[in-house]
Protein backbone atom coordinates (compact mmCIF):
# COMPACT_ATOMS: atom_id res chain seq x y z
CA UNK A 1 0.00 0.00 0.00
CA UNK A 2 1.40 3.54 -1.39
CA UNK A 3 1.11 6.44 0.98
CA UNK A 4 0.74 8.51 -2.16
CA UNK A 5 -1.16 11.76 -2.36
CA UNK A 6 -2.51 13.29 -5.69
CA UNK A 7 -3.72 16.37 -4.77
CA UNK A 8 -1.75 19.53 -5.41
CA UNK A 9 1.58 19.71 -3.29
CA UNK A 10 2.32 22.47 -1.28
CA UNK A 11 4.84 23.73 -4.02
CA UNK A 12 2.01 23.91 -6.40
CA UNK A 13 -0.40 25.65 -3.76
CA UNK A 14 2.55 28.38 -3.19
CA UNK A 15 2.87 28.60 -7.34
CA UNK A 16 -0.39 29.60 -7.85
CA UNK A 17 -0.41 32.33 -4.66
CA UNK A 18 2.84 33.59 -5.95
CA UNK A 19 0.52 33.94 -9.85
CA UNK A 20 -2.05 35.48 -7.99
CA UNK A 21 0.08 38.30 -6.13
CA UNK A 22 2.25 38.83 -9.36
CA UNK A 23 -1.29 39.21 -11.27
CA UNK A 24 -2.75 41.69 -8.55
CA UNK A 25 0.46 43.96 -8.44
CA UNK A 26 0.66 43.93 -12.19
CA UNK A 27 -2.71 45.10 -12.49
CA UNK A 28 -2.62 47.57 -10.19
CA UNK A 29 1.46 48.97 -11.92
CA UNK A 30 -0.91 49.40 -15.16
CA UNK A 31 -3.23 51.58 -13.51
CA UNK A 32 -0.83 53.47 -11.57
CA UNK A 33 1.28 53.93 -14.75
CA UNK A 34 -1.74 54.94 -16.80
CA UNK A 35 -2.72 57.35 -14.45
CA UNK A 36 0.78 58.87 -14.58
CA UNK A 37 0.68 58.77 -18.14
CA UNK A 38 -2.58 61.01 -18.01
CA UNK A 39 -0.54 63.42 -15.61
CA UNK A 40 2.00 63.72 -17.47
CA UNK A 41 -0.75 64.77 -20.63
CA UNK A 42 -3.83 65.00 -20.31
CA UNK A 43 -6.04 64.34 -23.68
CA UNK A 44 -8.56 66.46 -21.82
CA UNK A 45 -6.30 69.64 -22.72
CA UNK A 46 -5.85 68.45 -26.20
CA UNK A 47 -9.32 67.99 -26.84
CA UNK A 48 -11.55 70.13 -24.68
CA UNK A 49 -9.48 72.98 -24.15
CA UNK A 50 -7.88 74.51 -20.68
CA UNK A 51 -10.85 74.83 -18.51
CA UNK A 52 -12.53 71.52 -18.72
CA UNK A 53 -8.70 70.12 -18.19
CA UNK A 54 -8.60 71.70 -15.03
CA UNK A 55 -11.58 71.40 -13.98
CA UNK A 56 -11.20 67.44 -14.60
CA UNK A 57 -8.09 67.34 -12.78
CA UNK A 58 -9.65 69.00 -9.74
CA UNK A 59 -12.53 66.81 -9.85
CA UNK A 60 -9.46 63.69 -9.98
CA UNK A 61 -7.03 64.53 -7.86
CA UNK A 62 -10.29 65.84 -5.02
CA UNK A 63 -11.44 61.89 -5.72
CA UNK A 64 -8.39 60.07 -5.61
CA UNK A 65 -6.81 62.36 -2.50
CA UNK A 66 -10.00 62.92 -0.52
CA UNK A 67 -9.38 67.31 -0.51
CA UNK A 68 -11.92 69.65 -1.63
CA UNK A 69 -10.59 72.01 -4.73
CA UNK A 70 -12.69 75.21 -5.26
CA UNK A 71 -12.29 75.59 -9.06
CA UNK A 72 -13.40 78.88 -10.36
CA UNK A 73 -12.87 80.20 -14.14
CA UNK A 74 -14.46 83.55 -15.75
CA UNK A 75 -14.38 85.41 -18.71
CA UNK A 76 -11.57 82.74 -20.16
CA UNK A 77 -10.98 82.75 -23.99
CA UNK A 78 -12.31 79.89 -25.84
CA UNK A 79 -8.95 78.82 -26.97
CA UNK A 80 -5.45 79.46 -26.14
CA UNK A 81 -1.99 78.40 -28.00
CA UNK A 82 -1.22 75.13 -26.73
CA UNK A 83 2.36 76.52 -25.15
CA UNK A 84 0.18 78.57 -22.43
CA UNK A 85 -2.44 75.78 -21.79
CA UNK A 86 -0.36 73.67 -21.01
CA UNK A 87 1.70 75.93 -18.95
CA UNK A 88 -0.98 76.69 -16.99
CA UNK A 89 -1.92 72.96 -16.66
CA UNK A 90 1.26 72.03 -15.80
CA UNK A 91 1.15 74.99 -12.81
CA UNK A 92 -2.16 73.92 -11.46
CA UNK A 93 -1.14 70.24 -11.40
CA UNK A 94 2.30 70.72 -9.52
CA UNK A 95 1.16 73.84 -7.34
CA UNK A 96 -1.85 71.21 -6.11
CA UNK A 97 0.72 68.50 -5.99
CA UNK A 98 3.01 70.37 -3.17
CA UNK A 99 -0.05 71.71 -1.54
CA UNK A 100 -1.96 68.32 -1.23
CA UNK A 101 2.15 67.30 0.51
CA UNK A 102 2.89 69.71 2.34
CA UNK A 103 0.35 72.08 3.35
CA UNK A 104 -1.26 70.10 5.83
CA UNK A 105 -5.03 71.02 4.81
CA UNK A 106 -7.20 69.15 2.25
CA UNK A 107 -9.09 72.74 1.25
CA UNK A 108 -7.90 74.34 -2.12
CA UNK A 109 -8.84 76.87 -4.63
CA UNK A 110 -7.76 77.25 -7.98
CA UNK A 111 -9.12 80.57 -9.62
CA UNK A 112 -8.20 80.86 -13.65
CA UNK A 113 -9.62 84.15 -15.51
CA UNK A 114 -9.45 85.75 -18.85
CA UNK A 115 -8.58 90.08 -18.79
CA UNK A 116 -8.95 90.29 -22.00
CA UNK A 117 -4.93 90.46 -22.46
CA UNK A 118 -4.07 88.24 -19.81
CA UNK A 119 -4.63 85.21 -18.15
CA UNK A 120 -4.35 84.63 -14.88
CA UNK A 121 -4.06 81.41 -12.83
CA UNK A 122 -4.18 81.47 -8.77
CA UNK A 123 -4.11 78.62 -6.59
CA UNK A 124 -3.94 78.95 -2.72
CA UNK A 125 -4.84 77.22 0.63
CA UNK A 126 -4.84 78.41 4.37
CA UNK A 127 -2.40 75.79 5.10
CA UNK A 128 1.10 75.58 7.12
CA UNK A 129 2.99 77.91 4.68
CA UNK A 130 6.21 77.65 4.46
CA UNK A 131 9.90 79.60 4.50
CA UNK A 132 10.04 80.74 0.62
CA UNK A 133 13.81 81.68 0.70
CA UNK A 134 14.67 78.28 1.92
CA UNK A 135 12.41 76.51 -0.34
CA UNK A 136 14.58 78.79 -2.89
CA UNK A 137 17.78 78.10 -1.18
CA UNK A 138 16.89 74.17 -1.71
CA UNK A 139 16.41 74.58 -5.73
CA UNK A 140 13.38 72.26 -5.80
CA UNK A 141 12.81 71.10 -9.26
CA UNK A 142 9.17 72.69 -9.38
CA UNK A 143 9.67 75.93 -8.35
CA UNK A 144 12.36 76.11 -11.10
CA UNK A 145 10.11 74.61 -13.95
CA UNK A 146 6.87 76.79 -13.09
CA UNK A 147 8.91 79.80 -13.39
CA UNK A 148 10.79 78.96 -16.35
CA UNK A 149 7.35 77.90 -18.25
CA UNK A 150 6.35 81.31 -17.36
CA UNK A 151 8.99 82.86 -18.21
CA UNK A 152 8.96 81.52 -21.34
CA UNK A 153 5.54 82.82 -22.57
CA UNK A 154 6.72 86.72 -21.02
CA UNK A 155 4.45 85.78 -17.84
CA UNK A 156 4.80 86.39 -14.47
CA UNK A 157 4.82 84.15 -11.40
CA UNK A 158 4.81 84.75 -7.91
CA UNK A 159 4.32 82.94 -4.28
CA UNK A 160 3.25 84.47 -1.40
CA UNK A 161 3.78 82.05 1.81
CA UNK A 162 4.29 82.49 5.28
CA UNK A 163 4.44 79.73 8.08
CA UNK A 164 1.04 79.05 9.09
CA UNK A 165 -0.43 81.48 6.80
CA UNK A 166 -0.93 79.63 4.03
CA UNK A 167 0.36 79.38 0.41
CA UNK A 168 -0.72 81.42 -2.69
CA UNK A 169 0.62 80.58 -6.39
CA UNK A 170 0.05 83.20 -9.06
CA UNK A 171 0.47 83.41 -12.79
CA UNK A 172 -0.28 85.44 -15.18
CA UNK A 173 0.17 85.31 -18.82
CA UNK A 174 -0.12 87.52 -21.82
CA UNK A 175 -2.74 86.32 -24.73
CA UNK A 176 -0.20 85.48 -28.03
CA UNK A 177 2.96 84.99 -25.53
CA UNK A 178 3.46 81.78 -27.35
CA UNK A 179 4.12 83.72 -30.60
CA UNK A 180 6.80 85.68 -28.37
CA UNK A 181 8.22 82.79 -26.89
CA UNK A 182 8.64 81.09 -30.28
CA UNK A 183 10.25 84.26 -31.50
CA UNK A 184 12.53 83.60 -28.36
CA UNK A 185 11.63 87.65 -26.89
CA UNK A 186 10.79 85.40 -23.09
CA UNK A 187 14.58 86.10 -22.00
CA UNK A 188 13.26 89.67 -21.06
CA UNK A 189 10.44 88.57 -19.44
CA UNK A 190 10.21 89.20 -15.88
CA UNK A 191 8.67 86.86 -12.81
CA UNK A 192 8.69 87.19 -8.98
CA UNK A 193 9.38 83.97 -7.28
Amino acid sequence: MSNRFNGPTISNRLNDQHIEILSTETTCLASEIQALSHQLHSSKLDYLGLVPAIAGLCSEISQHQEAEIHFMESNMPKSLTPDVALALFRITQESLHNALKYSGVRDFTVRLQGTGTHIELMISDNGVGFDLNAAQRGGGLGLISMRERILALRGTFSIESEPMKGTQVSVRVPLGSADCAAQGCGASASARC
